[in-house]
């Protein structure tokens, strides 16, 4: 049986099981019977992967590159289920023993109301024994949740509410500037290239994208950084490299395997190959184009699609997403899939990675509220231009004041965004460099938007985000 085919039956058993020990109780045959069936395919392919990590979205169980279609059409109670109890995202690890196992579909079995009553999902598997079966929203796991509060608690003796506390500073890597400028360097390249009718070099992107992947898994809040403060500038190819990162950092969310992400980010770096044959810049205002330019996306979308199926070396993926990424989630407009009922998982984060750009891109950006009336725009499009779930994801890991974007907060001193925070996309890490009168402190600190007083009030909030050309400098250390 193939790898896939054994995940797919271990998604199909894990809620049949499920579903058996809510009715017939731990000590029914039939529950028995399911635990072994679950237990054993499990252990087959732990032998095989130290981890195996499975997502929902929508109402589509993901594993790895794609949808697991027949697990999802026959589990389609379970999904609803597993939705409602705020899992998005399950790991199974290597060690994993029968005894966790039969707790945890106990656990996820439970009804609703007592959920909500002992607190919700992760406080109970916090209060379990189970510690090979991790849980959450993509990209965040109860067990790490754990760990960054009470690593906090070391540090500062400090209650945290629940929150989780950082107080460390971002690592400035210069391998990841660099690495960061390549990306910039080979897009500006290929561009000039493809114009001048030469070959596109596939291979070079997936080296060069190799670099991003690293540095997404050593430095994610850098390279972040480096999307806002590269906003703007050289908007051609910047766009591409950050429409790519944030593609990434989606694609890691979902727990994909490394081997995976160069695959991924390459055809996010060539998605909008179909632009270097025309000189058009269109952009949709206000959800609305012209009949005009929506032939001429159209065409440019073919032309990149063709263009990659006939690149040596390139991937049936790239070729996918750079004809679909312009198709709404809704499939309303001209715009329509050639093949298929779904639009691919990948087409859809690039989708929300490229619109994302251009709103930032936009030489009113500043003026129409910075990055948190591009959150308000594009939440309004849930559901019609975006997948809904992967909308919701992408700004809990970003947030909506991303890495690199200066703040006010309310007591009116002055901050850059350094991380964000997954349990609050509006409350991240900001380092204070500026007082209330607009005096550079001498020693920035930094402080996390989570905290609360003794009262149970939030220490700080934002109260807008700030233009760097509001006579506020960004250090050195994180500058391009």
């Amino acid at each position: 049986m193939k790898y896939r085919d054994k995940v797919e039956k271990c998604v199909a058993w894990l809620g049949g099981a499920t579903k058996v020990c809510r009715i017939y109780g731990v000590e029914h045959d039939l529950t028995k019977q399911a635990l072994d069936n679950l237990y054993s395919i499990l252990n087959d392919i732990l032998s095989e992967k130290k981890q195996i990590i499975i997502g929902i979205i929508g109402e589509e169980i993901v594993f790895e590159n794609g949808p697991l279609y027949e697990a999802s059409k026959r589990r389609k109670g379970f999904i609803k289920h597993l939705k409602a109890i705020k899992i998005q995202k399950i790991i199974f690890g290597s060690g994993l023993r029968k005894e966790e196992l039969l707790e945890f579909i106990q656990i996820i079995g439970m009804k609703m109301k007592s959920i909500h009553d002992e607190g919700g999902m992760e406080k109970i598997l916090s209060r379990s024994m189970i510690r090979h079966i991790k849980i959450g929203g993509i990209g965040f796991t109860h067990d790490a949740k754990l760990q960054q509060a009470t690593k906090a608690k070391k540090k500062t003796g400090d209650e945290v509410d629940g929150k989780e506390k950082f107080d460390e500073d971002i690592d400035v890597d210069a391998d990841t500037k660099k690495g960061y400028q390549e990306n910039v360097d080979f897009i500006k390249n290929t561009f000039e290239n493809v114009k001048g009718n030469e070959s596109l070099s596939v291979e070079s992107a997936r080296h060069i994208v190799s670099s991003l992947v690293d540095s997404l898994i050593k430095n994610k809040s850098l390279l972040l950084m480096l999307t806002s403060l590269r906003v703007q500038d050289e908007n051609n190819f910047v766009d591409s490299v950050n429409t790519a990162i944030f593609t990434l950092m989606q694609a890691e969310m979902l727990g994909l395997d490394k081997k995976y992400l160069s695959e991924v980010g390459t055809a996010a770096l060539l998605h909008d190959i179909g632009k270097l044959s025309s000189q058009d810049d269109i952009f949709e205002e206000e959800g609305r184009l012209t009949e005009e330019q929506q032939k001429e996306i159209s065409l440019q979308d073919i032309r990149g699609a063709k263009m990659l199926l006939e690149t040596e070396g390139a991937s049936v993926l790239a070729a996918i997403v750079a004809f679909e990424h312009n198709i709404p989630y809704d499939m309303s407009g001209p715009l329509k899939k050639r093949y298929g009922k779904d639009l691919n998982v990948i087409s859809m984060m690039i989708a929300i990675s490229n619109h994302y750009n251009k709103l930032r891109n936009k030489s009113t950006y500043w003026e129409d509220g910075g990055p948190e009336k591009v959150y308000e725009d594009m939440m309004k499009l849930s559901g019609k231009k975006f997948n809904p779930d992967m909308l919701n994801n992408f700004f809990s890991s970003l947030g909506v004041y991303p890495p690199g974007t200066l703040v006010e907060l309310d007591n009116k001193e002055i901050g850059l965004v350094i991380q964000g925070s997954v349990l609050d996309k509006k409350r991240p890490q900001v380092e204070i460099l500026y007082d209330c009168d607009g005096e550079k402190y001498k020693e920035p600190r930094i402080v996390n938007l989570l905290e609360r007083d003794r009262k149970g009030q939030y220490k700080w909030s934002i109260t807008r985000s700030i233009s760097p050309m509001e006579k506020f400098d960004i250090p050195e250390k994180y500058a391009t």
